[in-house]
C-alpha cells in the first residue's frame, strides 16, 4: 500500500494539509496552486486547460492531429467519490495479515 501512504502523506496530508473535507479551503488551495503555475510557467509552454474542451487544446499545444475517437471521460465526480471511498477502506486493510 505504498501508493496509499504516498497519497496520505503528499496529497491529503501535504498539499491539502489534512483539510480536504473542508470544501472551500480545498478549492482555495487548488486555485492558489493553479495561479502559481500560471505565474511560474512561461506562457509559450503553458496550456491552461479545461477538461471539457476535449482534445483540441492539448493537440494544438503538442502540434499533433486530433485523434479520431471520443475524448475519454472517466474521472467524473461520482467516480472520484468511489475512488476516495475505496482508498479510505484500503487504509484499514492489513495486507501482511489479509484482514482488517
Amino acid at each position: 500500500l505504498d501508493f496509499n501512504r504516498m497519497m496520505d502523506r503528499h496529497v491529503w496530508g501535504g498539499f491539502f494539509e489534512g483539510r480536504f473535507e473542508d470544501r472551500d479551503w480545498a478549492i482555495s488551495q487548488y486555485e492558489a496552486h493553479n495561479q502559481s503555475v500560471r505565474e511560474t510557467v512561461p506562457q509559450d509552454r503553458l496550456v491552461d486547460y479545461v477538461i471539457t474542451e476535449g482534445w483540441a487544446p492539448i493537440c494544438a499545444a503538442l502540434d499533433i492531429p486530433i485523434p479520431d475517437r471520443p475524448f475519454p471521460n472517466s474521472n467524473s465526480r461520482a467516480e472520484m467519490s468511489r475512488r476516495i471511498a475505496l482508498l479510505e477502506r484500503m487504509k484499514s486493510f492489513d495486507l501482511s495479515r489479509g484482514k482488517t
